[in-house]
């Protein structure tokens, strides 16, 4: 039998099943409720108010007084769904997410006080970006001149990226074809080159048409509190837009250790990966709608973070981060 749990103040509503657990109910509908340990019943800090329903608690009353239960004081990561509920989700357990809109008004002003030059920077030799775009006005095949597709759109990109013939993917091989055609053979190619010595180029995308401008970037940087991001005009070098929000993986923990102790558990690995590329997907979308570029057109995504972030990010465990003798998944990590 399945249980109506509704959280306030947002009004978010779940079901589950009996006996399932307040805290992982809430993060299960993205509802977040401070808990620094993990859900461990240590820190003390999900404090939930039990307004309607009953819970049935399994432990943690070392953090609750007689005043707090008679209030209908909880601890989510002790309780389990015994009825239908209505949970109060007070301020002290929510995020402030004013501190993020203090920090962005803070890093505006920094740049305020030093401008970035994009189009100084773009001038430099330093500005190389791993992705181009390329118009190709391809000549008509003929009976005379018949060579593969392909090797006709490879030709000539080759001769613009300083002669080194570029591979291509199936997936986009398929493409090919129609797409020359009903172009009227006039295309723009998108080529990535891994930033590492003697990386071949790659073909990753051919459109119709010239589409050069529409060439965008995403750095994002990993924090274990909160995750950044920036839409970035490849062409120009140009900042768009910035957004930020708290890191998802904060519900099951507010530091690395506590997060390396959670991956290690059954899908708690892939859990924590969720939570990241869903705070970052959230990002996405918040900067497209700010700016109107196409998500199709985000042609690069470079995201930064510690060792911990990184591998939760990626997916591969962080586990022996935290025994002797502390060994990382890679260097780059």
């Amino acid at each position: 039998m399945d249980f109506k749990v509704r959280f306030e103040p947002s009004g978010i509503e779940t079901e589950v099943p009996r006996g399932a657990n307040l805290l992982k109910a809430a993060m299960d509908i993205g509802l977040h409720i401070n808990a620094s340990c993990g859900g461990s019943g240590a820190c003390g800090k999900c404090r939930v108010i039990v307004e309607e329903g009953e819970v049935e608690l399994q432990g943690g009353f070392e953090h609750l007084d007689d005043e707090d239960i008679k209030k209908g004081v909880r601890l989510a990561c002790q309780s389990e769904v015994a009825t239908d509920l209505v949970v109060r989700v007070p301020v002290e357990s929510q995020l402030d997410r004013s501190v993020l809109k203090r920090r962005s008004e803070a890093a505006r002003t920094v740049r305020t006080l030093e401008p970035f030059n994009a189009e100084k920077f773009r001038q430099s030799t330093a500005y190389d970006p791993v992705v181009k775009k390329f118009f190709l006005k391809l000549t008509r095949p003929t009976l005379a001149d018949n060579v593969s597709d392909l090797a006709r759109v490879t030709k000539q990109t080759a001769s613009l990226i300083e002669g080194r013939e570029p591979a291509m993917d199936l997936e986009v091989l398929k493409a090919i074809p129609d797409t020359l055609r009903q172009a009227d053979w006039e295309v723009t190619v998108t080529v990535a080159t891994p930033p590492w010595p003697g990386s071949r180029p790659r073909i990753i995308r051919v459109e119709p048409g010239d589409t050069t401008a529409a060439l965008f970037g995403l750095a994002v940087d990993i924090g274990t509190t909160t995750v950044a991001a920036e839409l970035i005009n490849l062409s120009t070098c140009e900042i768009l837009a910035r957004e930020d929000d708290y890191n998802a993986q904060i519900s099951y923990g507010d530091d690395v250790i506590t997060r390396i102790i959670y991956a290690s558990k059954e899908s708690g690995l892939e859990t924590m990966k969720e939570q990241v590329t869903g705070t970052i997907n959230g990002l996405i979308s918040r900067l497209l709608k700010k700016t109107g570029v196409k998500r199709e057109d985000i042609h690069a995504v470079v995201a930064a973070g510690n060792t911990t972030m990184t591998a939760l990010f990626t997916g591969v465990t962080p586990r022996y981060l935290r025994e002797s003798p502390y060994v990382p998944p890679a260097d780059l990590f």
